[in-house]
């Protein structure tokens, strides 16, 4: 009776499993589609922004403590003219206006330093602005 009972739940619970695993189960050859349509009405384009560039404006010619020497310039505005002819949207950052944290990467796409280096008490601004994404240019 006891191995009559074995064979019953072995008929009624086990082997239909055997009979549905191969049609819930796709075969290698199968492709899996999707159903979802995909909307195509609207085509796929790079959207035109201006580039914000900041551009170092600094009057104070003395050379910073870390500097070898050489000859600097305060002709930033010359820059400034050229990239707005460009087409860019340019802003003159002073040393205060860095230091009260103006630089900023959700502000500008490039920071620009023509012909100068930066003072001593911004160098960790300019860097923080170059880690966090920001493209700087000296020249």
């Amino acid at each position: 009776m006891i191995r009559l009972k074995h064979v019953s739940i072995l008929i009624i619970l086990i082997l239909p499993i055997f009979a549905l695993v191969p049609t819930l189960v796709a075969s290698p050859n199968e492709t899996l589609v999707s159903q979802t349509k995909v909307d195509t009405s609207l085509p796929a384009y790079f959207v035109e922004e201006t580039q914000r560039v900041a551009v170092y404006a600094e009057s104070n010619l003395t050379l910073p403590a870390y500097a070898p020497g050489g000859v600097y310039t305060d002709h930033y505005q010359n820059v400034i003219d050229l990239l707005e002819s460009a087409g860019y949207a340019v802003t003159a950052l002073s040393t205060q206006d860095i230091l009260d944290h103006k630089l900023m990467v959700a502000d500008y796409d490039a920071f620009v330093l023509p012909n100068q280096l930066p003072r001593e008490s911004i160098i960790n601004h300019i860097k923080d602005y170059w880690l966090g994404g920001g493209g700087v240019l000296c020249f």
